[in-house]
């Protein structure tokens, strides 16, 4: 309604409702039962794989350095396979 809105907080117990003029706040008490506690707290959608900025740039920076040392194997076989193959410990057909 537009006249009306609401908001409850994380853990579930502060409920706010506005009615144009009016805000009203009310504490919500729960019991000390952990499962009915468990039962009437708001849930919310978190992603099960969340990576922090910090991984997800180290995780960018592995893909990085791995394409370049494939692609460096695979000029190094372009240059000269005998040399490479010595090197890199693959074989031709292995590295395509």
């Amino acid at each position: 309604m537009a006249s009306e809105a609401f908001a409850l907080d994380c853990t579930g117990r502060i409920l706010a409702t506005a009615d144009n003029q009016d805000l009203t706040l009310k504490l919500i008490r729960l019991p000390n039962n952990v499962h009915l506690m468990d039962c009437f707290r708001p849930r919310y959608a978190v992603a099960e794989k969340k990576l922090n900025p910090a991984e997800a740039s180290k995780d960018k920076q592995i893909f990085k350095d791995k394409t370049y040392a494939y692609l460096h194997t695979y000029h190094m076989f372009k240059v000269d396979p005998v040399k490479a193959e010595k090197q890199s410990g693959l074989t031709e057909e292995i590295n395509m």
